[in-house]
């Protein structure tokens, strides 16, 4: 896109970070795109510190807007600045966000038409002698962004990160911008929407900028835990052709999870189970001093599902409630394909048939043979030619091979 034709607009919700916003102001105003062409909002929610002074005083070389709320949520603070974008594509930073000095310019270069979504990359900065937490929270950071950068990446609603994250004013329009009713996973279910209306995610290495965290801790974590909890009962409701997570785990796997004793003290018993959790997380520190990782690692993926697991009762409040919640299928698992597509013209000519059709799903074969079926993944984005190879090279690997193998071997006698 052209830079004279475009005017990008980066809205900063941002909550008792004055110095950390004044950093990514900075690096803002040295950024390769042109600073006339950039319009800068920060939403100063609940702000108690000095975010509003330095804002009246900051001098920018780029237009610079700052609204104030009284501390509404990120959701509600990312729409009111987009209420005031006068430019034709929006951008999402977070105040923790260190950027590159490219990074404006690589969403710019990485939107292709109106329904792109690009994700930019967000590396972890963490101190050199960081702790387990930091480590354990780069190891996932790092393994999300590695997926993305795949060939044939067939994305999902939990790749949308809004901490730096670009689409168009007029599609974040026509979705009604993120869901206000929820303070926590605003941003995936935004992701949800956009994959509806077949917006078209982009990975963007170059939109980097790095993820100065440095006030999540894991008691911090363990409680956004909770609140994930919460809020994967009212993603629930608000998409019940979804699943999250956990209820995948719950319906691929066999055992009674409901049945066992950790759960039904939760369910009789909270108060007490949270006081021996509460005891098992102040063994965290001792075993972080001796440097037993391993112990560390498992005690702390353990205290993180039984916090998400209270998130759930909070909102579910009772055994059957859960098993409902958790035994829930939508329906998705049928194999009637909505396109078959046949090898035997080549991989271009199906690549080139599935970017015409779009298909959720497809029946693959080769003449008269099965090799496989990509099944419709609500919340992942549907099927294009870009996919095709990467399935083929991963999850249809065996069968396609086989195929080919006896196709050759059924061939070479007639052809002798």
């Amino acid at each position: 896109m052209a830079f004279d034709k475009l005017t990008v607009s980066i809205v900063i919700p941002s909550h008792n970070r004055s110095a950390s916003l004044k950093r990514l102001l900075n690096k803002l105003g040295e950024q390769s795109f042109p600073a006339q062409s950039m319009q800068v909002i920060v939403v100063a929610d609940g702000c108690k510190d000095d975010t509003l002074s330095m804002l009246k005083n900051y001098q920018s070389s780029f237009a610079l807007e700052y609204i104030e709320l009284p501390g509404e949520g990120a959701a509600i603070a990312r729409n009111k600045g987009a209420a005031l974008a006068k430019g034709n594509l929006l951008l999402f930073i977070d105040d923790d966000i260190d950027p590159s000095k490219g990074l404006v310019e690589a969403h710019v270069n990485a939107h292709q038409n109106d329904h792109t979504v690009v994700i930019g990359y967000l590396p972890l900065a963490i101190p050199p002698k960081a702790g387990f937490f930091k480590l354990e929270l780069r190891s996932w950071w790092e393994q999300k962004f590695q997926q993305m950068r795949m060939p044939g990446y067939r994305y999902n609603y939990e790749d949308l990160l809004s901490g730096n994250v670009s689409l168009g004013l007029k599609l974040f329009k026509q979705v009604q911008g993120f869901d206000t009713k929820l303070r926590c996973r605003e941003d995936y279910e935004l992701g949800i929407r956009l994959i509806k209306s077949n917006a078209e995610f982009v990975f963007s290495h170059e939109a980097w900028g790095f993820h100065c965290d440095e006030v999540t801790d894991l008691e911090r974590s363990l409680k956004r835990k909770r609140e994930e909890g919460r809020a994967d009962v009212q993603f629930w409701h608000l998409h019940p052709d979804m699943t999250t997570f956990l209820q995948d785990a719950y319906l691929k796997n066999q055992y009674t999870f409901l049945q066992s004793k950790a759960v039904f003290f939760v369910i009789n018993w909270p108060k007490i189970t949270d006081a021996i959790v509460y005891c098992l997380q102040k063994l965290m520190k001792p075993l972080e001093a001796l440097r037993l990782r391993n112990q560390w690692s498992k005690i702390n993926h353990k205290l993180h599902i039984y916090w998400y697991l209270r998130g759930l009762l909070d909102e579910l409040h009772t055994r059957k409630k859960l098993n409902e919640y958790l035994q829930y299928d939508p329906g998705n698992g049928s194999k009637k394909a909505e396109l078959e597509i046949d090898l035997k013209h080549g991989i271009t000519a199906a690549e080139e048939q599935l970017d015409k059709m779009r298909p959720a799903s497809v029946r693959l074969m080769l003449d008269e043979a099965l090799i496989g079926f990509i099944p419709a993944k609500p919340g992942t984005e549907r099927l294009r030619g870009v996919h095709l190879r990467a399935v083929l090279a991963n999850e249809l690997s065996t069968p396609f091979l086989k195929t080919m193998a006896l196709e050759k071997l059924i061939k070479e006698p007639a052809e002798a």
